[in-house]
């Protein structure tokens, strides 16, 4: 009988070690595709970011070579600042999600006892803060142009009523 209770015993915990040893893959295999995805978003993020600062680039030159075109200009400014703020809402939303995937990363090395991302050291926000910067810069060229052809438009409807 006692014989009978330490196989069982023995039985039991082989039964509990394969199912740890399952959990630990399953963890194993989540943390991969969690680390996978996290990385394709930041991706995604310098992808689109890219994509729509040479578009900028472009545009900045088609509305400074249009400069003496009377609406041209203007409405290549609003597309541009259209397009600064759509990559800003793009970059938050991938980047929210990028965050969530690595916190999933950093609780399951805390589980596993695995520090990849849980000791590295680095400064949040700085590459942020450059990033807006760079986008603040894009805009105020946009408005800047938008200001310019207002003043020029202003000037060609206001002088003719004021020197008649």
């Amino acid at each position: 009988m006692e014989n009978r209770n330490n196989e069982m015993t023995k039985l039991q915990m082989e039964k509990n070690e394969r199912t740890r040893d399952k959990r630990i893959q399953i963890l194993l295999a989540e943390y991969r595709e969690t680390q996978l995805s996290a990385q394709h978003h930041d991706t995604l993020v310098w992808t689109v970011t890219s994509i729509i600062w040479a578009a900028n680039v472009i545009l900045f030159g088609t509305a400074l070579t249009a400069i003496n075109l009377n609406c041209l200009p203007i409405v290549l400014s609003f597309l541009g600042i259209c397009l600064c703020l759509s990559v800003c809402a793009f970059a938050r939303q991938f980047n929210g999600i990028m965050g969530q995937k690595y916190s999933r990363c950093k609780e399951i090395e805390r589980r596993l006892g695995m520090t990849q991302h849980t000791d590295l050291e680095y400064t949040p926000g700085k590459q942020k803060k450059i990033y807006n910067f760079i986008m603040s810069i894009f805009i105020a060229l946009w408005v800047g142009i938008i200001l310019y052809k207002i003043k020029g438009l202003l000037v060609l409807i206001i002088s003719p009523i004021i020197y008649r």
